[in-house]
């Protein structure tokens, strides 16, 4: 999945620079098949509206295909009125705008590390509901009758909770690890915008700083358990928390207002990038089940559906991508995460008594 043999727009846009918004690259497979990449800028493609636009794309009977796109942008609410935000009290722990530009670690970082590597992997949807109802019955049992955790957010949790076990050979306790995801903007704001609204309309949200020894549950000793699962019971809870958090009142309007107060749009960037430390000891999540997957495009000669739908590999190291999904989150097809990490760490998790206790299959 080579971005720069699939993708017409390989490269990331540099600031200042210019470049398309969305392009389309179709490859013919010797033999049969299809690959049709495309590509967006994510300042104004977010997974909800990647999500409209292919579900659009695929209907493709629309004479002028424009009016359905300024239509929206007509009808949808203003966001010009959550910019006058008082922010003078609100916390962003998703973002570290202080001036420092050091890696917070208790281990000294004396050589390079290893060059990040993507693996595919595939987790039986059995497994995941196995340990989804672990976890439902012990958020329940420690946080009342009506405390609940998504599949997304179990496996969000396994998949953290056996990175940083991972990591831990590089890593010691008392490092800091967080966990960050996107949150759907449209549905929180009030009043609400259209699910299929354009743009890029996702805030950032965070399960904060964890000591690495509390997540993973480390031994008096400072060892690792042998079993993560209870580990990942109480991580999941501590995703759904971070989710959560993007519905309370005035955590949307803030955020609007903080981007706004910005002197250069980078700087947010750079600033989650520096909070979440992913090269470190973070790691950031995006979930992708809904893009696309059960869209018919109905190209003449192929089965309407992509027998596949995949993110061209990318290796940013603490990156995870909850992939495409037929059905979404319904189902009993398999749960796919792409993964990014450092090259020793992806061999350890690989391991049969980490991740790949769990994984029917991984793919590099």
């Amino acid at each position: 999945m080579d971005k720069d043999i699939l993708s017409l727009s390989p490269n990331h846009p540099k600031p200042g620079k210019s470049c398309p918004p969305v392009t389309l690259k179709i490859t013919e497979v010797s033999g049969g098949g299809l690959f049709v990449c495309f590509s967006t800028h994510h300042a104004i493609f977010d997974g909800g509206f990647i999500k409209a636009f292919l579900e659009y794309f695929g209907q493709g009977h629309d004479e002028y295909p424009e009016l359905a796109f300024l239509d929206e942008a007509i009808e949808r609410p203003l966001m010009s009125p959550y910019i006058s935000t008082n922010i003078s009290k609100a916390m962003f722990p998703e973002y570290d705008f202080s001036p420092s530009n050091t890696v917070t670690s208790t281990h000294s970082i004396s050589e390079k590390a290893p060059k990040a590597v993507c693996v595919l992997f595939s987790i039986p949807n059995e497994i995941l509901s196995e340990i989804h109802s672990e976890a439902l019955a012990h958020v329940r049992g420690k946080h009342g009758e009506k405390a609940f955790v998504s599949k997304a957010d179990t496996l969000s949790a396994m998949i953290w909770v056996y990175v940083t076990r991972s990591r831990f050979a590089h890593l010691s306790e008392q490092d800091h690890t967080s966990f960050t995801t996107a949150a759907d903007a449209r549905p929180r704001l009030s009043p609400p915008f259209s699910p299929g609204a354009w743009g890029n309309v996702y805030t950032q949200t965070t399960t904060g700083q964890i000591p690495v020894g509390e997540l993973i549950q480390t031994s008096s000793s400072g060892t690792l358990p042998c079993d993560a699962v209870p580990a990942i019971l109480d991580a999941s809870w501590r995703v759904r928390q971070a989710v959560s958090k993007a519905s309370t009142p005035g955590y949307i309007p803030a955020r609007i207002a903080l981007a706004a107060s910005l002197p250069d749009p980078t700087m947010e960037g750079k600033a989650f990038t520096k909070a979440l430390q992913p090269g470190h000891a973070g790691l950031g999540c995006s979930v992708w089940t809904h893009m696309g997957a059960d869209v018919d495009f109905g190209i003449p000669g192929t089965g309407g559906r992509a027998d596949y739908v995949r993110k061209t590999w990318s290796a940013n190291d603490g990156s995870m991508n909850i992939m495409q999904r037929r059905g979404m989150t319904k189902g009993n097809v398999p749960w796919e995460v792409l993964l990014a990490l450092r090259e020793d760490d992806m061999e350890r998790i690989c391991g049969p008594n980490e991740l790949g206790r769990w994984a029917s299959t991984w793919c590099a």
